[in-house]
């Protein structure tokens, strides 16, 4: 893809954005992991935490740099807008982490629960 080539507006930026802000953390984490464990550290995983967040939303900006999603705005407008966007589609990307790892475990104690009787 060259530097000037638009991403096509089929699909809407912010989704894809939240897609792509999504698997960015699974492949962190994996990514990282191994470095944690051969350090045997605790510290090690507070600057890895800015690693973690910043990543995902530079991926978001990245992907909606690339689209044609509000090209008629002023430049400044349009960068901040982005940013902001971004850390949102972070924020709503951890939001669903965490329902679904509650609901795995709500789900998990359940049929716990309902094995034993």
């Amino acid at each position: 893809m060259d530097d000037n080539e638009i991403m096509d507006g089929k699909a809407p930026p912010y989704l894809i954005a939240g897609l792509v802000c999504l698997l960015c953390l699974p492949v962190i984490y994996l990514a990282t992991r191994p470095l944690i464990w051969l350090l045997h550290a605790r510290w090690v995983v507070w600057p890895l935490f800015t690693l973690w967040t910043l990543v995902p939303i530079a991926a978001a900006f990245v992907v909606l740099y690339r689209s044609t999603w509000h090209r008629d705005w002023p430049k400044n407008q349009r960068f901040f807008s982005m940013i902001f966007s971004s850390c949102v589609i972070f924020g709503v990307d951890l939001l669903l982490v965490v329902m679904l790892l509650a609901a795995g475990c709500l789900i998990a104690g359940l049929t716990r629960v309902m094995g034993r009787n």
